[in-house]
């Protein structure tokens, strides 16, 4: 139990020590399009072709490079009971990715020699 509490606030931490990137949060009313964007139509061909391969009723892309504008893109649907067209603000469950996350992101700090496997919770977080 101990683990996965430390895993849990693990997690927590390194995303709070990543750049924000800046991502528009677009009201679900707003139509924002990217299809001015330089590489609009190869990013648009990528995704099809993952969603397509994934066998996924659709499929969101966020691609922020350095020198390069944002791109957004969604395909495919996000219902299809009522066949309802995925939008770039489709919001999605994480399901158990955070998982695989967070255990990779552990090995890293063990490899980096930042923590060991047999650390205590209570010895890297600070209570009360």
């Amino acid at each position: 139990m101990k683990t996965l509490i430390f895993l849990f606030v693990l997690s927590f931490g390194l995303l709070s020590c990543t750049a924000d990137l800046d991502i528009p949060k677009p009201d679900p009313s707003d139509d924002i399009d990217y299809s001015e964007h330089p590489r609009h139509s190869e990013f648009s061909d990528l995704l099809l072709q993952y969603r397509v391969k994934a066998n996924a009723p659709g499929a969101v892309m966020l691609i922020s490079r350095s020198g390069e504008p944002l791109w957004v893109g969604a395909t495919g649907k996000s219902n299809l009971e009522h066949q309802s067209p995925m939008q770039i603000n489709s919001q999605f469950r994480i399901g158990s990715i955070s998982k695989v996350f967070v255990a990779v992101a552990v090995l890293q700090m063990v490899e980096a020699n930042k923590l060991q496997m047999e650390d205590k919770l209570s010895s890297l977080v600070p209570t009360g």
